[in-house]
């Protein structure tokens, strides 16, 4: 498979904050191709400029899992609106500026969401998040799980997932990740190709959000206002 890893704003160099390097490094161990680098405008991370990035330079497309940590979450939301990835995969994600104008300054939060878009284009999303974010309110990871129906990973004390090594989310996306995004080609395959009866697989719902179980304390890494600040400790699944 391949991987694109888009990190939290503030996160530069980008192989040494969080657990993006330590991901990309574990990932190509077992074969796959992982797409990291620094991104430009790093610490507002606007709009305008990482989308246009994320399609020409890191070439993320319908063959891609895109991984997005904070900021590199809100991005990869806006691009799956008129773009189709494998599977979105994110970290910490919110969906207002939190009235910080740090955070509105990067322009994904000055109009609506189209998350119906967002479903229709890329049908598998995987959401992690944490009830104790220091910067997100879980109400917010919760409403960004809903609007989009991804299976929603919560946890309790994962802070704001800014740990040196991310275990979990590893065993998620070479494990989980391929089976989901298997079925939805299969689905998509009995649509177009299978009998019109409906006698064929139906679309299965979305998973139900689960909870996660405690785990290591946190390292450094990504923040809200700056991505790559110290975090607190995490837990559910």
């Amino acid at each position: 498979m391949r991987f694109a890893i888009i990190p939290g704003n503030g996160c530069v160099p980008v192989q040494k904050c969080n657990w993006y390097r330590w991901l990309q490094l574990e990932l190509e161990k077992l074969g796959h191709t992982v797409v990291l680098t620094d991104m430009p405008d790093p610490h507002e991370a606007k709009e305008k400029v990482w989308i246009p990035y994320m399609e020409r330079e890191l070439k993320i497309d319908s063959q891609t899992v895109a991984i997005g940590h904070s900021s590199g979450a809100e991005a990869i939301m806006r691009y799956i609106e008129t773009r189709s990835i494998a599977a979105a995969v994110l970290v910490s994600a919110c969906h207002t500026d939190l009235g910080m104008a740090s955070e509105a300054v990067s322009g994904y939060y000055a109009r609506e969401w189209l998350w119906k878009e967002m479903s229709k284009h890329t049908p598998v999303i995987v959401q992690f998040g944490s009830t104790d974010d220091p910067f997100l309110p879980a109400s917010e990871q919760r409403h960004v799980a809903k609007q989009t129906g991804a299976h929603y990973v919560e946890y309790k004390d994962r802070g704001h997932f800014m740990t040196k090594q991310f275990p979990d989310l590893l065993k998620f996306v070479t494990t989980q990740l391929p089976k989901m995004i298997a079925q939805h080609q299969q689905q998509q395959t009995a649509k177009s190709g299978g009998s019109g009866s409906g006698s064929g697989s139906a679309a299965a719902p979305p998973p139900a959000p689960t909870s996660a179980a405690a785990a290591p304390p946190p390292s450094t890494a990504d923040s809200k206002s700056n991505d790559s600040k110290q975090s607190l400790p995490s837990t559910k699944l």
